[in-house]
């Protein structure tokens, strides 16, 4: 039985040494990262099975992205292999008042150009409990649309859980393209991430009359519960200080239940901020596989999200043990001997 499933595009990123920009470089880091595949790596780091479809090109690119997500034990034996190239982002990492910059490099990839038929999602989902999905998947190209619509739909064929991720990128498609379709694919799906900000520019869902901010968090999941039928809605909330200093917390809305649930929040002193989105997406569907209480699950949902923020890459390796440590002991720093 495979615990997640994840279905998106494995890139090459490509990252000047430090805090140098692009402009600057003669070198770039180099290594593989991709919302779900993130996402399927931290889970599996936490110990769930997991496994990531895709359209990945033959050849040794493809063959070393592969490698770099399966020797953290997820399953890839469900990926397609051809097309013509595998996308490439290139990370320029901020520092103080100056922002993080992302560059696309990923028309024509091969999950960009895959045809819906090389998909069968009621094979690909049997003996599954959960599969995680994006709003960047969609944004590719057409048939990328329908390949996550074809998941969704057969998902709840099967009785799979479905996990959707807003991930609103507006460097890939306009803010009302994005809502148009995603408000399209994510009417009774199982939970929703999302921020804020993301709910008011693509569905115009908003409650900027409430000034308390839990209130107006609440506020807006419930109304994103009860337009699109959703059970539950998780809200991240981050505040940037600057490019290296942030505060992070999260809450979790409970509609069978009834009730709302906040996480503490975290100042964090960043390393490196892709992923931490994902490492949180894998930590709350680790807690909701594994039959965790709501409160503990927004907890460990956004430990896991802070811990990756001090680990470089887009991948977290962040163990169960060691979120759990971080949400019952809270942060500390000291030497574990």
């Amino acid at each position: 039985m495979t615990d997640i499933i994840t279905f998106g595009e494995l890139l090459l990123r490509l990252s000047p040494a430090g805090a140098k920009r692009i402009i600057q470089a003669d070198s770039f880091d180099a290594c593989f990262g991709g919302c779900e595949a993130n996402v399927a790596v931290s889970a599996s780091c936490m110990g769930l099975k997991t496994a990531f479809v895709s359209k990945i090109p033959s050849g040794l690119l493809g063959d070393a992205a592969i490698a770099a997500i399966r020797k953290y034990g997820v399953d890839c034996d469900r990926v397609v292999r051809g097309g013509n190239r595998l996308g490439i982002y290139y990370l320029e990492k901020g520092a103080d008042a100056r922002p993080s910059r992302v560059v696309y490099d990923r028309a024509g990839s091969s999950i960009a150009e895959s045809d819906e038929s090389e998909f069968d999602w009621d094979t690909l989902l049997l003996d599954t409990k959960a599969i995680h999905l994006s709003g960047i998947t969609p944004a590719l190209s057409e048939s990328c649309r329908k390949e996550v619509s074809d998941a969704v739909a057969a998902a709840k064929r099967h009785g799979v859980t479905v996990s959707f991720d807003l991930n609103f990128r507006g460097k890939l498609w306009s803010a009302e393209k994005a809502g148009s379709c995603i408000s399209g694919l994510i009417p009774g799906i199982d939970i929703l991430i999302a921020n804020e900000e993301h709910c008011k520019i693509l569905f115009g869902v908003a409650a900027d009359d409430i000034k308390d901010e839990h209130e107006r968090i609440i506020a807006v999941a419930k109304q994103m519960s009860e337009r699109f039928g959703i059970a539950k809605v998780v809200i991240t909330m981050r505040k940037s200080i600057s490019s290296f200093d942030n505060c992070f917390s999260a809450m979790l809305y409970d509609r069978d239940l009834g009730e709302s649930f906040f996480s503490v929040e975290y100042p964090i002193h960043i390393v490196d901020r892709v992923g931490g989105g994902d490492a949180f997406a894998a930590g709350l569907l680790y807690c909701v596989l594994t039959g965790k209480d709501p409160k503990y699950t927004i907890e460990y949902a956004a430990a896991a999200g802070v811990l990756k923020h001090s680990i470089e890459g887009d991948f977290s390796t962040a163990a169960s043990g060691e979120i759990d440590e971080l949400v019952r002991n809270g942060r500390s720093g000291r030497l574990a001997r």
